[in-house]
């Protein structure tokens, strides 16, 4: 096999490895702001051996990583070894992991700091509604 063969072969190898990867990121997305939705809308069940340095955990734990993959230094050394298309992937698949696990293990307190009832609960209702229909229509841009 001529060399010009087996290097097309890889390029479109390497072309179907990067839509696979950019649809099973598309699909993880989808989960993760369905899983995100419910986790705002209705919250999690009060845990009575709750940690805060859990939760501190996993808040950290997402926001290092997100903001890692977002400093410029990585950024580059990542753009250097994927596609630009690719690092977009890689950085949504990376956020959408750590969320989930964020959403997955997040254990709510006993302790209430503020509830609303009446108009307040329906005008925060609806401000989370809209806040939604913001960004369905953000992402539809």
């Amino acid at each position: 096999m001529s060399s010009v063969a087996h290097g097309r072969r890889g390029e479109v190898r390497s072309r179907l490895l990067g839509i696979g990867f950019g649809v099973a990121t598309q699909i993880l997305f989808g989960y993760a702001v369905w899983r995100l939705f419910w986790f705002l809308h209705d919250g999690v069940g009060v845990n009575s051996s709750h940690s805060y340095w859990r939760d501190a955990a996993l808040s950290l734990q997402f926001a290092v990583v997100h903001s890692m993959l977002l400093w410029p230094a990585n950024r580059a050394r990542l753009k250097r070894i994927l596609p630009e298309a690719l690092y977009g992937c890689l950085f949504c698949a990376a956020t959408c992991v750590t969320l989930l696990a964020l959403i997955s293990n997040w254990q709510a307190s006993e302790r209430v700091v503020w509830q609303l009832h009446g108009a307040g609960a329906t005008a925060m209702r609806i401000g989370l509604y809209a806040s939604w229909c913001a960004l369905l229509y953000s992402l539809n841009l």
